[in-house]
């Protein structure tokens, strides 16, 4: 029996007849008081008063409570086998197992106390196995077999006992949630429950990070990951930020950053190695979208002099007397430079005589070189008469609020920054002397280098056209290795990816469109990123550890679903590695 309704009924029937409350008291013998909370709507009046009054009023029970008491049960029933059915019927619905029931009751825990009591009953209960379903989840990846077992034990044991207190309800028999932890009464039933809501809800739509074939891992989940791996493999410390859409859904930073056990931050000097290189293509293509330069003009021919003649300023890297007996630079342009097909060495050093020779005819071949940027860095800086970090302060750093990276070591720098550690975790000296050099110098954060790529992706750094030239494949990639002898071994294993090389960055072919890799590596520091423009996914590892590298390959796979890098190729070996 709805109450209200009854209510409404008896004010009206009371009043057709003439009598006050204190008259209808008197004549049913019923108290005052019950008859005031029967019209207000504050209980709900056993069938025994209810009759008593129809009997003062000379009315059928069914014109104060608008149906016969068999149909009135009937409903009743219903809407109680409805209640307690709920959570499984809504289950399709995110947390639809805890909302259904709650909305259910909180419609009718007004009209019956049966209501009210099943009604908080079914809802504690979904919260008490929501919890220990949240709980399993988060554990899954520490604890495994475990969570597991937890998960699909909690999702069993809830639809047992709703189809099984379903039955009850249904059979008039009396219904019983063991494990129900009674979280709220009535008074404060909404107030709790919503927070209790939120709570459970936290650990399933906290930050979550989309893979690139569409599935989930959570931040928490993705955090104990990477601190299993820098303990299993012995890295030291390691910074991570995860794109999804070209926007930053995590970023996080793990283990120590130097000698005083100062934990990691995102916000610590950190030595860029390689990644170098990404930001200079970006300054090179910013001056061709301003027509200083062009890609495919050869180099030598924007200076008056030939580039061995201009003063040395540097301690070596800007000597090119090499270049007096071969005129193959003058074949040399920007484009080679960048998708590394200059012919010259990585760095001159490594010959033994540490000269400066062509391998192979410009633009014939890939081979990763250090000393085809810094000649076209060379050559911008005579062009421009500014200098490398002139340039990169004007056209990158500023505009990005880039404020902690310089080409150079600054002094700044010195109050905050990571060191870099050997294999077996013995610190390396920090080299604070190197001349600014586009491949190679560059001191940066996890923050600022996360700004950076962020606005390659999202198109605020270079021109839509710009962005398409540098993730455009230059030439293919068939060597066994990226470097040492396998390198100038061709094979077909990473034809499946169509491995090639755009301007500054590596390409791959995925399902997913093409991936742009760039790769950072010197003593005590392995970095990696990896973008995917078409889905707006990419990653960025950095780590203090010549042990990095080993935790790449499986780090890549759980945070982003990328099992594409050519892991090999890059010689990222993983440290639980067992085949050939």
């Amino acid at each position: 029996m709805n109450k209200i309704e009854v209510a409404r009924r008896l004010t009206t029937l009371r009043k057709q007849n003439g009598f006050s409350q204190e008259q209808l008291a008197q004549k049913s013998g019923i108290a005052l008081r019950t008859i005031q909370r029967i019209e207000g709507a504050t209980v709900a009046a056993h069938l025994q008063t209810l009759s008593l009054i129809c009997t003062a009023l000379e009315i059928e029970l069914d014109e104060l409570t608008g149906k016969d008491e068999a149909g009135t049960d009937k409903i009743k029933k219903n809407w109680l086998l409805w209640l307690h059915l709920a959570p499984v019927i809504a289950s399709f619905i995110p947390t639809g197992n805890l909302i259904a029931p709650f909305v259910l009751w909180l419609y009718k825990r007004n009209d019956d106390e049966d209501f009210d009591k099943q009604g908080r009953a079914v809802v504690n209960f979904q919260i008490s196995m929501s919890l220990l379903f949240g709980f399993a989840f988060v554990m899954i990846f520490v604890f495994t077999p475990i969570a597991i077992l937890l998960i699909f034990g909690s999702i069993f044991y809830n639809v047992l006992m709703v189809l099984v207190n379903s039955w009850r309800v249904s059979q008039n028999k009396p219904y019983n949630y063991p494990l129900s932890i009674p979280f709220f009464r009535r008074k404060s039933a909404v107030a709790v429950f919503a927070l209790l809501l939120l709570f459970v809800q936290s650990p399933l739509h906290a930050q979550q990070i989309k893979k690139l074939d569409g599935s989930i891992v959570t931040a928490d989940a993705l955090g104990s990951k990477v601190e299993l791996l820098i303990r299993e493999a012995n890295v030291k410390g390691l910074e991570l930020a995860v794109f999804n859409k070209n926007e930053v859904v995590y970023k996080g930073a793990f283990g120590i950053g130097n000698e005083l056990q100062k934990p990691l931050h995102t916000s610590m000097s950190i030595y860029g190695a390689s990644l170098s290189k990404t930001v200079f293509t970006a300054l090179v293509l910013k001056l061709v979208e301003e027509k200083i330069l062009s890609l495919d003009r050869p180099l030598q021919s924007y200076l008056p002099k030939p580039i061995y003649d201009y003063p040395k300023k540097t301690k070596w890297q800007d000597n090119y007397d090499d270049f007096k007996s071969d005129s193959s630079y003058r074949k040399i342009t920007a484009r080679m430079c960048l998708d590394h097909t200059t012919g010259l060495p990585n760095w001159r050093w490594d010959y033994n005589d540490h000269k400066l020779k062509f391998a192979f005819a410009p633009g014939s071949r890939y081979s990763y070189s250090g000393e085809g940027m810094v000649y076209l860095q060379t050559v911008i800086e005579h062009m421009t008469g500014k200098s490398l970090e002139q340039l990169a302060d004007e056209k990158i750093f500023k505009p990005l609020r880039m404020i902690n990276s310089a080409y150079r070591w600054l002094p700044r720098f010195e109050a905050d920054y990571v060191v870099g550690y050997d294999a077996k975790g013995k610190s390396y000296e920090k080299d604070k002397d190197n001349e600014p050099r586009s491949p190679s110098t560059l001191e940066t954060t996890l923050d600022d280098y996360t700004a950076f790529v962020g606005a390659l992706l999202s198109g605020k750094l270079l021109k839509k056209s710009s962005s398409k030239e540098m993730f455009s494949p230059q030439i293919r990639l068939r060597s066994v290795a990226q470097f040492g002898p396998l390198s100038r071994k061709d094979s077909t294993t990473n034809d499946n990816i169509s491995l090639s090389y755009g301007l500054g960055w590596g390409l791959l072919k995925s399902p997913y469109g093409w991936g742009a890799f760039k790769e950072g590596h010197g003593d005590g520091f392995q970095h990696y990123t990896i973008v995917f423009p078409e889905t707006g996914t990419g990653i960025i590892i950095m780590t203090n550890s010549d042990n990095g590298e080993s935790i790449f390959k499986e780090l890549l796979e759980f945070a982003i679903g990328d099992i594409y890098t050519p892991w090999k190729w890059e010689n990222y070996t993983p440290y639980n590695y067992a085949g050939n």
